[in-house]
Formats: structure tokens, C-alpha cells, sequence
């Protein structure tokens, strides 16, 4: 997702040409020109996170909170009572 809205024609030229190529050496060119454009035009990459809080009670089975994690609702949890 384009949060910053960041509009350069040459880059969408770019990024059509990565995403119509199934030729690996063309793609890793196009990518190294993309990096290349983004570093010379100063972009700025915002980098976020969420404070995460967990709550956790006697009897909860299979649970490992994670840093990168949000969602830990998973087959593995376990209740027991």
C-alpha cells in the first residue's frame, strides 16, 4: 500500500515491466534499477509498530507470543481447564 503517495511515472514503468517478466536476470536488472531510483530520489520508508499486550491465563496450552506477531489465535491453541 502507497501510504506516503508516492507518484513517479518512470517507476511504474519499471514496476509493469517486473511484474510482465518471467525472465529471472531481466527481473533482478529491473529490480536494481528500481532500488536505485527509490535511494536516489530520497524516499522515505516509514517503518511502524503496534504495542502488543497479552493476557494469558492457568491452563493455556500452545500459546508463544511473538514480536512480529498480531494474530494469535491459531489450531494450536489449547484451553484446558
Amino acid at each position: 500500500v502507497n501510504y506516503s503517495g508516492y507518484d513517479n511515472h518512470a517507476m511504474q514503468v519499471l514496476l509493469k515491466q517486473l511484474n510482465d517478466s518471467y525472465d529471472t536476470k531481466e527481473r533482478i536488472k529491473l529490480v536494481k534499477q528500481i532500488e536505485e531510483m527509490l535511494l536516489s530520489s530520497y524516499s522515505v520508508t516509514y517503518i511502524g509498530f503496534n504495542n502488543l499486550i497479552f493476557a494469558t491465563r492457568k491452563g493455556l496450552k500452545n500459546f508463544t507470543p511473538h514480536v512480529t506477531d498480531y494474530y494469535q489465535i491459531t489450531v494450536d491453541l489449547e484451553l484446558q481447564s
